[in-house]
């Protein structure tokens, strides 16, 4: 019995001291991230999306700085430019927000998932995307697009304007 309540104790502790929120004026660095930087293309016959990504050491409203990616992204259907972001990608850091803004999710089982917001401004909203990375010869992200309850312009519109999945291809 004493064994089981060992190994009980120090997988709690090991876990809570793992989901603890670093305290203000922490850093953290992820050079996990490194493989997100640079352009991703998804097309079909009528539709494409661009992302361009870079990591960024960013000072959170928590006081506390990490890396994390932000980014532009242009969408075009039909021949059509919907939204185009790419032109602000070289301001985009700590005091300038492009359209993309992706983190790691740290308690997450899968190191290769993260989660982050894309501004929708044709609903009126950001919407939430996640994003795993796929290894490859020629790397791929598989993206899912949902719907937010409307965190940047109330009020909102329903719907997402991008395609709710899509796969981007390293450039």
């Amino acid at each position: 019995m004493k064994p089981i309540l060992f190994i009980f104790c120090f997988v709690l502790s090991v876990y809570s001291s793992y989901s603890q929120i670093p305290p203000p004026g922490s850093e953290r660095y992820n050079p996990e991230l490194d493989k997100y930087v640079g352009t991703w293309q998804w097309s079909t016959s009528t539709e494409t999306i661009i992302f361009q990504l870079k990591k960024v050491h960013y000072l959170s409203k928590s006081q506390i700085t990490e890396d994390i990616l932000m980014g532009s992204h242009k969408y075009i259907k039909n021949g059509v430019v919907i939204d185009d972001y790419l032109p602000v990608f070289n301001q985009v850091g700590q005091t300038k927000k492009g359209s993309l803004f992706i983190w790691l999710d740290w308690h997450h089982p899968k190191p290769d998932t993260l989660d982050g917001m894309l501004a929708d401004p044709l609903k009126k909203k950001s919407q939430h995307i996640d994003v795993i990375y796929v290894a490859g010869a020629i790397p791929q992200l598989l993206c899912t697009v949902y719907s937010s309850e409307g965190m940047i312009f109330p009020p909102t519109l329903p719907g997402v304007t991008l395609p709710e999945n899509f796969t981007l291809i390293k450039q």
